[in-house]
């Protein structure tokens, strides 16, 4: 991976995708299908939200991009109504 690679921590395709227009690629580590947002920042890594769990370290950061928390909450919005 390249040291400006961002690790995108995603959920597995399991039928529907989450939100319609997301793209869809394989974990880095065990090649299941996960989805993620098509502005997502680049270069990036996929990696499965069951694969971080395991891989994760004490200090590691998670972060999100203003965009991404945007879509997150139009996506609960929607599930609320």
């Amino acid at each position: 991976m390249s040291d400006d690679a961002v690790i995108l921590v995603c959920a597995r395709v399991s039928g529907k995708l989450l939100l319609p227009d997301n793209l869809v690629g394989p974990c880095a580590e065990c090649g299941h299908k996960v989805q993620y947002r098509p502005h997502a920042p680049r270069p990036f890594l996929l990696r499965c939200i069951e694969c971080t769990t395991a891989l994760i370290k004490p200090g590691d950061e998670i972060g999100t991009t203003p965009r991404m928390n945007e879509d997150w909450q139009a996506y609960r919005r929607r599930k609320l109504q």
